[in-house]
């Protein structure tokens, strides 16, 4: 008899962690802010004046029909290529600490300490596998894409030029674009199993998640839908209407506009207080949100495992 999956447990499994850890969700969201938002702010931080000046530098030189002075455009580039890998390779070390997590939490709740968070052999094979399934997606969205925005390009231009093929070509571009998304979600539901493998087996996994979800595909797709609905409802309360008004408080309620005339560093000094409060909100919702979507995968792998 082939294994089966709970939707139900599936489903609560996010929401579980966040009623009986509410501490350790704000301890990854924490984390989050610090080691993915922190340093990309930092960044930012850092290059701004650098491309204010240059931009400074160049004006007179275009405004006089002059070729622009590229030197400090080119030293931000520079410094851009080099910054911009190390940050990025950060990040997914630091996304693969939050899922490992996350799969702790839900496959060895009795391993909570330091808030399930660690740094081990673990993390690494699901770091590796989820860069992998990462580039994987990115190849299928790009296949898709590529052939439909140059048929599209073809077809407008057709349009225009009142030739019938053009006009008749949409309906068609639009049913290999709809065919094209199921086939890239299909695959990509056969392969996410691979995840929680790589964190289990302590080894790289993606294909061996295909046998494993053999059967599974549209009890996992509802799983995801009808958290994506969830989901949605939830961002637009905090991040919509509740992030909008904590925001208007913070610049000063109704006499936000007057706070936001003066010279550059005024404004810059009456926007930090919201600034940092939505990264804080930001952060904390979008951790709430990659539980809630992360652990069920945990949760169905160990369904479908267990023995």
């Amino acid at each position: 008899m082939m294994a089966d999956f709970s939707f139900a447990q599936a489903m609560g499994a996010g929401f579980k962690i966040l009623a009986r850890r509410p501490l350790t969700v704000l301890i990854w969201a924490v984390v989050y802010l610090v080691l993915v938002t922190g340093p990309g702010l930092a960044l930012l931080a850092w290059m701004l004046p650098q491309t204010i000046a240059a931009i400074r530098e160049a004006t007179p030189h275009a405004l006089n029909g002059a070729a622009p002075m590229p030197a400090k455009a080119m030293a931000i580039r520079s410094n851009l290529l080099v910054l911009q890998p190390l940050l990025w390779l950060m990040q997914l070390a630091v996304h693969a600490v939050l899922m490992g997590a996350i799969f702790r939490a839900v496959l060895t709740p009795e391993e909570n300490r330091w808030g399930y968070l660690r740094l081990s052999r673990q993390e690494l094979w699901l770091g590796l596998t989820n860069l992998v399934f990462t580039v994987v997606a990115a190849v299928m969205i790009l296949t898709l894409v590529i052939p439909l925005g140059i048929g599209l390009r073809v077809g407008m231009a057709a349009a225009r030029s009142g030739h019938t093929p053009g006009p008749a070509s949409l309906p068609l571009l639009l049913g290999i674009a709809c065919v094209g998304v199921a086939v890239i979600v299909w695959l990509l539901l056969r392969l996410c199993l691979a995840l929680p493998m790589a964190f289990v087996t302590r080894r790289f996994a993606l294909y061996e998640s295909w046998g494993l979800t053999r059967g599974h595909v549209l009890k996992i797709f509802a799983v995801i839908l009808v958290l994506a609905v969830i989901i949605w409802i939830f961002e637009f309360a905090t991040l919509g209407t509740g992030g909008r008004y904590m925001v208007h408080q913070l610049l000063g309620g109704s006499n936000a506009p007057a706070s936001l005339t003066g010279s550059l560093g005024v404004i810059l000094k009456h926007l930090a207080p919201a600034f940092v409060a939505a990264l804080a909100l930001g952060s904390l919702v979008g951790m709430i949100v990659y539980t809630i979507v992360m652990a069920p995968i945990a949760s169905i792998y160990q369904q479908l495992t267990r023995t």
